[in-house]
């Protein structure tokens, strides 16, 4: 019982000290992490409020074998291009969500840990999406924060 405490200890520091990296990572970058990522308890506020597009841009064999956020729609980073150029009626068709507006803060990528998200909103933000963001950390700092 003791080592799996223990492990489940580890883990979670490890997912903490994961997560203070990525922030890190983020400033010396130059990116301004208040404007591009979002944490675990704003998202989950933003979606008790119904108020979130929420992008999950893992592979489908990943939310299978993960799990996902229930509210979150699946386009793979490789796809995320041609469906952002989507016209809106057929994005809504397809996704079954309208399309976020170009000056929407609450479109949020997420991904496993963070990286393949913030690249996607690097992507929507050349694409015209001024603040899109990410949830730093992705679905395994969902997974630490409610399990």
């Amino acid at each position: 019982m003791l080592i799996c405490r223990t492990r489940r200890a580890s883990r979670t520091m490890w997912i903490k000290v994961a997560f203070v990296l990525c922030i890190l990572v983020s400033i010396a970058n130059g990116s301004n992490e208040q404007n591009v990522g979002v944490s675990v308890e704003e998202l989950f506020n933003l979606i008790l409020k119904h108020d979130v597009t929420l992008v999950d841009v893992r592979m489908p064999w990943e939310l299978k074998k993960e799990g996902k956020i229930a509210t979150s729609i699946n386009i793979p980073l490789q796809k995320l291009k041609d469906a952002l150029s989507l016209p809106p009626e057929e994005f809504e068709i397809r996704f079954h969500r309208k399309m976020p507006a170009k000056d929407d803060c609450n479109l949020i990528f997420h991904c496993r840990s963070g990286k393949r998200s913030l690249k996607a909103t690097k992507l929507a933000r050349e694409m015209g999406w001024t603040c899109a963001r990410h949830l730093i950390g992705g679905f395994n700092a969902w997974k630490s924060y409610f399990y």
